[in-house]
């Protein structure tokens, strides 16, 4: 079953828009029957969310999908590329389904991440 086998700790770094793992963030992936850890150290900016979605979808770092958006950014941000792009997005709607978020705010994100993150995933952001 895929599951967060761990609790997302961190820290927000001060005068940015990002934060700062404390502890690494582990994760096992059905889809992909393997476990990744998001290593402690790691800086993410969380959700992608545009300023102007922020009153409809909500706020880049809500605790909805906090840690759901870190693992994103940082399988985004491997450089041998551990998993597909589209895999990477599945597992963001995967661990949003699996946090509780309804249908359809989880398929406006997972469709934000697939239509926005081709620049994000070549750069490795």
């Amino acid at each position: 079953m895929t599951a967060f086998t761990s609790v997302l700790k961190s820290e927000f770094i001060p005068n940015t828009n990002n934060l700062i793992l404390t502890e690494d963030l582990r994760y096992w992936c059905a889809r992909t029957q393997r476990a990744y850890i998001v290593p402690a150290g790691f800086i993410s900016d969380c959700a992608s969310i545009p300023r102007v979605l922020w009153p409809i979808i909500g706020h880049p770092f809500d605790a909805r999908w906090r840690k759901e958006a870190v693992l994103h950014d940082w399988l985004y941000r491997q450089e041998d590329k551990i998993v597909s792009r589209k895999t990477a997005d599945q597992m963001f709607y995967d661990g949003l389904r699996l946090n509780g978020l309804r249908y359809t705010k989880a398929q406006a994100m997972y469709m934000g991440v697939r239509i926005g993150g081709a620049r994000a995933w070549k750069e490795g952001q």
